[in-house]
């Protein structure tokens, strides 16, 4: 976890996070190519759509501007296509000082 502070009494946890949606497909044509792609972007999408509901019901909050979709393929290993999401989660931290669990020596 990364902490961001900004100074006035707010302090943040960063966690990041990654996915990746493969589709095994290793007789594919082109066009079943292409659509793999497709289906497996939208899956990536449906997630992300999920991760934004839940930032708007205040479970965390995940910065979309940060969130990053990249194509992966394991074209002569496995024949695997499909998205890798590479995104941030933040959630205030409660990390206030009490002088109550400190003692003197």
């Amino acid at each position: 976890m990364k902490f961001t502070d900004n100074e006035a009494n707010q302090i943040t946890g960063n966690r990041y996070g990654a996915l990746i949606i493969l589709w095994n497909a290793p007789d594919a044509s082109e066009t079943e190519l292409d659509e793999i792609w497709e289906k497996t972007e939208n899956i990536a999408l449906d997630i992300l759509s999920r991760m934004r509901k839940d930032r708007k019901e205040h479970r965390f909050f995940i910065n979309l501007s940060q969130v990053q979709l990249d194509p992966v393929s394991t074209l002569f290993i496995d024949s695997d296509y499909g998205w890798r999401m590479e995104f941030s989660l933040d959630k205030p931290i409660n990390i206030c000082y009490n002088p109550a669990n400190w003692t003197t020596v």
